[in-house]
């Protein structure tokens, strides 16, 4: 199975279109998966990511703890990531479907949309075994530790077929990067399915079926943002704002990953990874020009299409507020979001802020960010 080529027109063909994914509403972007492999056809509430943050994110990780334990960290946050894709998918391995569909049907969004290490996925399925290969995948191009996505994969296949199945990267000289997943490589992770299970509230606290807009005028939806050139999509599949890439990724992901940082001790690498890495972000994509309030819209403004919900902001002496309806909401909390505001803020007033409070309410669901000036 190999997919090559313009992955662009893959995306608006068969993904954005057809209404796979919903990206016409401001502050929500919902993945809805077909009947044909699920018969619940569930969805997924996503939200785009900076490819950045996570680069700065790995590489500030690696450098804390060392490349060994590094990767035995990521490669554990990436199996859950996977196996909870896979939970809220509910795709099943059914007999009356050939694997190469099954798999082609999980891999397609993600190979779309950066991971072209799905590219080409060679299997036998008798002997459980897969190697998924391609050049240039996001992230792992630029950190050449691909322990993140050997986990993603191997928590897939685990799920699908019900068996725990490790997974091997590798980073060859000529770039490409390759997966390797066999029951017989030697164990690393075994799943515990109702930690990462999502919380029952989900699907009420994340799909809201009248959306008010709150005297918020002239939001944009992601949609719109491709229509007015502001998000770009490239050949390869990888989409930019400004010359920053995004990339899509289930709301829970880097909230997950963010109670692994805790449960380590380790959550100031990536509080800090995230706010410096905003911080660089920033003048890349947003102009400098306008007062204040205006620079905070836009904030606002390209997070809500980005699907983070529909916000509000306003600005005091010392201290920055925002508030997001419809946030997207999962059991691990709010700090991804956070953190990426409190970096943006940072460099739109030129003073350096810290996250003060943060209070969520549902019915319906709103979050308060409060942010206050270093003195």
């Amino acid at each position: 199975m190999e997919k090559r080529g313009d992955y662009s027109r893959e995306i608006i063909t068969k993904v954005y279109f057809p209404r796979n994914v919903i990206i016409d509403r401001p502050g929500i972007i919902i993945n809805k998966l077909s009947q044909k492999y699920s018969p619940e056809a569930p969805r997924k509430r996503i939200a785009y990511y900076f490819e950045d943050v996570f680069v700065r994110l790995q590489l500030n990780t690696i450098n804390k703890l060392g490349e060994e334990k590094a990767k035995e960290f990521f490669y554990k946050v990436g199996k859950e990531i996977g196996a909870r894709y896979m939970l809220l998918s509910k795709i099943r391995a059914a007999k009356q479907f050939p694997l190469s569909t099954i798999i082609e049907s999980i891999f397609s969004n993600l190979r779309a949309n950066g991971m072209s290490v799905c590219s080409k996925i060679l299997f036998n399925r008798n002997r459980k075994t897969f190697i998924l290969s391609g050049k240039d995948n996001i992230i792992w191009r630029k950190t050449k530790d691909g322990s993140i996505f050997g986990g993603i994969v191997s928590g897939i296949f685990s799920c699908l077929f019900n068996e725990n199945l490790e997974a091997e990267d590798e980073f060859l000289e000529d770039e490409t990067c390759v997966i390797f997943v066999n029951k017989n490589i030697k164990e690393k992770h075994v799943l515990n399915l109702k930690e990462i299970f999502p919380m029952k509230e989900y699907e009420k606290l994340n799909f809201p079926e009248n959306i008010v807009f709150h005297n918020t005028p002239n939001l944009f939806s992601f949609s719109d943002l491709i229509k007015f050139n502001k998000i770009s999509i490239k050949p390869d599949g990888k989409h930019y704002v400004g010359n920053r890439i995004i990339f899509p990724g289930e709301i829970g992901m880097m909230e997950l990953i963010s109670e692994h940082y805790k449960n380590a001790g380790e959550f100031s690498i990536f509080k800090d990874s995230v706010i410096s890495e905003s911080e660089n972000i920033y003048p890349d994509i947003f102009e400098s020009e306008g007062d204040i309030h205006k620079r905070l819209r836009d904030i606002g403004n390209l997070l809500s299409a980005l699907g983070w919900g529909i916000p509000s902001c306003r600005f005091e002496k010392d201290k920055t507020f925002f508030t997001f309806i419809y946030p997207p909401v999962c059991k691990y909390g709010f700090n991804y979001l956070p953190f990426v505001l409190n970096g943006f803020i940072n460099i739109a007033t030129g003073k350096t802020h810290y996250l003060k409070k943060t209070k969520f309410k549902a019915n319906p669901s709103l979050l308060n960010l409060e942010f206050k000036q270093v003195s």
